[in-house]
């Protein structure tokens, strides 16, 4: 059995996909083609917002959105403690320090009532994470950033197509970051990622930083950058899967549906908590278990080898390349830590069939219960 696939996605653009990559062998503008311009505008289009910045990576989009708004080595961003090493990465690489968040109990997202308390006057940005597909509060962030006056940054790596009260992730502040790495809501074929704003100053600096500081004057460099380029064949592949980006988000949720459906009242089963104003996409289907060791074992071992994954094994201030810097803070984020001992991902992706799902169920069922019973 398969973690994941793109085996169906991919018949439902192949010719289309066909069409558009022979264009670009045709033109021969491999990096930063004409597709671009188009993936970007429809981009914007789709998610509500004047502005969108392509470039090579959601890690790049972090650096690119926290360039922009002109931080500066040893300034504070308070994120979340609990997220994929690249939320916390990057703002290690620009010489700042974050402070990290706890995310709310039973939850996966930066608990917003635990931020005004971390703020000092080196607070420069609040870059919550939207993650496993389901964004974070964005209506009580946004209200403490303009208290504070401080600009908010989404890592929507994860959540691209999700809504907040109605309104898209990635339109929800004052930069949204996404990535469009294979495995995510919308997948390319390889890296790649964007920026999401109305304010168009920063869209500009967040333009010529991913291209080396130039501006659009050839060879000529305003401030230092670097090279974040998204290649013409990726803003193909983009601009097929955004046009039946709705059709496969409907069919994560309704896989998602089931999976809650069949796990629901089951003992030592927890799936996700979705926050009645959020509607996510399901990034990856993930429930808590005690004993998950035992349990990713047993699934390993059953029929048909069903694969899982573990996100995150280590809340961010755990990690061994960040533990020495926020040891301090070690012991002061027990829901992240919870999270990381409990979270563990299913199989889940657009093409999975009925009978595959309902084994998955069956047998993640059996293993929770030999594992509690042992």
């Amino acid at each position: 059995m398969e973690f994941f696939s793109h085996r169906i996605p991919h018949a439902q653009i192949s010719d289309e996909l066909n069409q558009r990559l022979d264009a670009i062998l045709q033109h021969g503008k491999f990096i930063n083609g004409p597709e671009v311009r188009k993936v970007e505008q429809a981009l914007a289009d789709y998610v509500g917002v004047a502005h969108v910045v392509a470039c090579n990576s959601g890690t790049d989009a972090l650096m690119m959105a926290l360039l922009a708004l002109d931080i500066q080595p040893n300034d504070e961003i308070i994120t979340s403690a609990y997220s994929y090493y690249a939320t916390a990465e990057i703002i290690e690489f620009l010489q700042c320090r974050a402070v990290f968040v706890d995310i709310e109990a039973g939850g996966h997202n930066l608990d917003p009532d635990l931020i005004e308390a971390k703020i000092s006057d080196k607070t420069k940005a609040i870059m919550p994470v939207s993650l496993f597909g389901e964004p974070a509060n964005f209506k009580k962030i946004n209200a403490i950033a303009e208290k504070y006056n401080l600009p908010v940054i989404e890592d929507g790596a994860q959540s691209f197509g999700a809504t907040h009260h109605d309104k898209k992730s990635l339109s929800l502040s004052t930069i949204g970051c996404t990535s469009f790495f294979p495995t995510k809501p919308l997948g390319s074929y390889g890296d790649g990622g964007a920026c999401f704003t109305d304010d168009a100053e920063l869209a500009d600096k967040m333009r010529y930083s991913a291209n080396h500081g130039q501006t659009d004057k050839p060879h000529v460099h305003i401030h230092i950058g670097f090279n974040s380029r998204l290649d013409s064949v990726q803003a193909a592949v983009l601009l097929c899967k955004l046009a039946i980006f709705d059709e496969t988000m409907d069919e994560r949720r309704r896989l998602a549906k089931i999976y809650n459906a069949a796990f629901a009242d089951i003992p030592h089963i927890v799936p996700l908590s979705i926050h009645a104003e959020n509607q996510p996409v399901y990034a990856q289907y993930i429930i808590r278990v005690p004993h998950r060791a035992q349990i990713a074992a047993a699934l390993a071992n059953a029929q048909d080898k069903i694969p899982t994954a573990i996100y995150y094994p280590l809340p961010l201030p755990h990690q061994p390349a960040l533990q020495k810097k926020y040891q301090t803070i070690a012991n002061d984020i027990p829901h992240a830590l919870a999270a990381s001992q409990t979270m563990l991902a299913l199989p889940f992706y657009v093409g999975m069939s009925d009978v595959e799902q309902a084994h998955v169920i069956t047998q993640v069922k059996r293993a929770v219960e030999e594992a509690v019973c042992a």
